[in-house]
């Protein structure tokens, strides 16, 4: 769906993207990068 929105990159936290995904956005020609989350400190 996200492909068909036209967005221009794809940024997430977790559980994204699996094989098939990762293939389509490639054949789409649109980046994705996993983003670290940042630690409280903890």
């Amino acid at each position: 769906m996200l492909i068909n929105c036209r967005v221009r990159a794809i940024h997430f936290a977790e559980g994204y993207p699996d094989d098939m995904s990762r293939e389509m956005l490639d054949e789409a020609g649109i980046p994705y990068q996993r983003m670290e989350r940042e630690s409280d400190g903890r």
